[in-house]
């Protein structure tokens, strides 16, 4: 899962997808869903649970979290958020329970109730840089790509640095046909994480709908490269 603290790190190299496939299939899997391993590369750069509620934020200390982590890592997917709910209503003004609870409403296709947690993490805490790519993900996944842009770009204000926060952009700029800006994201994520394959994939999208034939086929070669070489990495860790 993403942090629920304020200051992340999201500099990790993502899998060999494009932004666009991971919005359209909600960036993540549903919880006990069948593993998929691209997706799965994508979780598996990200912190434990645990490290979700270890903040001063009053609902991280809250009995109900370590609950809702355990009922978590038991995969009690449906307890987890029975107990993410309770842990929100007992701790309305707490960024962390609402993020926590935002989060597994999310995986468990809850947009809805995932969309409305995340505002109220940013509504108790405004610069909760988690809160705006949690609803950044929901809007995404309702292909409200305008909405999702403005929450992944905050998100990059927060947190100029997460790569993930520039590719997104990218990607939602792109299906709102905004060509030269979605380049400009790209570009800024190749920038920051000159070893991921989806920042170069992405690039290269954002160079082919420019009319750059030249660039885009350097971007996709990079990309190719790039991942071949974290699937072999990938294979000698095994």
């Amino acid at each position: 899962m993403y942090p629920l603290y304020q200051r992340s790190k999201y500099s990790a190299t993502l899998p060999a997808l494009t932004i666009a496939t991971l919005l359209l299939i909600g960036i993540v899997r549903p919880l006990g869903a069948a593993d998929e391993p691209s997706i799965d590369r994508l979780l598996n750069k990200l912190p434990a649970p645990e490290k979700l509620v270890q903040t001063r934020d009053p609902g991280g200390t809250d009995p109900l979290a370590k609950k809702t982590l355990e009922a978590l890592q038991k995969k009690n997917y449906g307890q987890a958020l029975d107990y993410s709910r309770r842990l929100t209503r007992a701790n309305p003004t707490s960024a962390v329970a609402h993020g926590l609870h935002g989060w597994i409403a999310f995986n468990l296709q809850q947009i809805g109730e995932a969309s409305s947690e995340f505002r109220s993490a940013i509504k108790s805490q405004s610069n909760y840089s988690f809160g705006y790519f949690g609803l950044g993900l929901c809007e995404a996944t309702q292909t409200h790509y305008a909405n999702a842009l403005q929450n992944f770009q905050q998100l990059a204000r927060l947190e100029p640095k997460a790569e993930v926060a520039w590719v997104a952009s990218s990607g939602c700029a792109e299906r709102l046909g905004r060509r030269r800006e979605s380049l400009d994201y790209a570009k800024r994520a190749t920038a920051i994480a000159p070893r991921s394959a989806i920042a170069w994939s992405q690039l290269a999208r954002a160079e082919e709908i420019n009319g750059h034939k030249a660039e885009a086929q350097r971007a996709f070669s990079r990309a190719r490269e790039l991942g071949a070489k974290r699937s072999t990495t990938t294979k000698a860790r095994r």
